[in-house]
């Protein structure tokens, strides 16, 4: 079994600085446009937002963790928000028609009528993506987003290519 846990930010203490200095330099932006020609209610929305969605990816990073685990021929996804497991997955890479692609940033896979992604986009420290594309047990096909480490990738391709 090999088994790999991903944090956006292991300390809510690291996510909580973060937070503050994007705070301050929010304001700063909002103190350096005010009285200027900057000031309109355009610039005003788009700093707003750009902090919001900013702010949005940090609270994500602080509040989920993702754990993939290879057990003997099935892959197993397992989503924790807050500490508490909120969504898993399981795939079967043997005898299956899930189809397994490790293209780096830039990756085209077979469309699913759903894609879940296990993680932000916007949030770099995940940016080698891998995706597998798979027949879940309600019979939808689904698209799985995900990173994993270079153990993980060679384990998966050496299940996915194996005579069984």
């Amino acid at each position: 079994m090999y088994k790999q846990t991903l944090y956006g930010f292991r300390s809510p203490l690291v996510a909580g600085i973060f937070e503050t200095f994007l705070f301050l330099l929010y304001t700063s932006f909002i103190e350096t446009a005010a009285g200027t020609e900057l000031s309109s209610f355009l610039y005003y929305l788009t700093i707003t937002l750009v902090f919001a969605l900013v702010s949005v990816y940090i609270f994500i990073g602080a509040a989920v963790k993702y754990e993939y685990a290879l057990l003997d021929s099935e892959l197993i996804l397992r989503k924790f928000v807050m500490g508490k497991i909120r969504r898993i997955y399981s795939v079967s890479l043997v005898r299956s028609s899930c189809v397994y692609c490790n293209k780096g940033i830039r990756f085209i896979t077979t469309s699913a009528s759903e894609t879940k992604h296990l993680y932000h986009i916007g949030f770099i420290p995940f940016a080698k993506k891998c995706a597998i594309v798979f027949t879940d047990r309600d019979g939808i096909k689904r698209k799985l987003i995900f990173k994993p480490d270079k153990e993980l990738d060679e384990l998966i391709y050496r299940v996915k290519t194996a005579e069984w």
